[in-house]
């Protein structure tokens, strides 16, 4: 059973994460012609346009990262940063490896983090347009153009 707060919050928050997947294909409105869009919406406007994240996870989050980052400084290993943390491992060497805490907190608003494919998804999407359907032709592709994935 569902109440009417709890399915607007789901739909608020699914209609979220899709215009923020989406957000490259938005363009700005030309303040010369209110109907009609032309330029771009650059992803640096767009990072900007989003608000940072807020509540007790994100500063909870905020505090942690530089914590770690503080304690590998003064040169802690990432077992002497579990020990004096009470993190786990993995959490030290995710956050160690995110270069600021809102890579943690994810980009786009959604609190999900982009996917490793994101940076050639352009590119991706024109080659298979162009008919090619190849996996590994375009995996290799990809990987010379700098993807590190599997």
């Amino acid at each position: 059973m569902a109440d009417r707060w709890h399915l607007w919050n789901n739909l608020g928050q699914a209609v979220e994460r899709v215009v923020a997947r989406h957000r490259a294909a938005f363009t700005r409105p030309d303040p010369q012609h209110p109907t009609t869009c032309t330029a771009p919406v650059l992803e640096e406007e767009v990072r900007e346009a989003v608000p940072a994240r807020q509540g007790r996870i994100a500063e909870r989050t905020r505090a942690r990262h530089a914590r770690v980052h503080a304690l590998l400084q003064e040169g802690a290993m990432v077992l002497e940063v579990v020990r004096r943390t009470d993190l786990s491992g993995n959490t030290v060497r995710r956050f160690a490896r995110a270069a600021s805490s809102e890579e943690l907190l994810g980009r786009d608003g959604t609190g999900k983090r982009p996917k490793a494919t994101d940076p050639f998804e352009g590119y991706l999407r024109q080659r298979f347009t162009q008919g090619c359907r190849n996996a590994a032709q375009l995996w290799e592709e990809v990987r010379q153009r700098g993807y590190r994935g599997s």
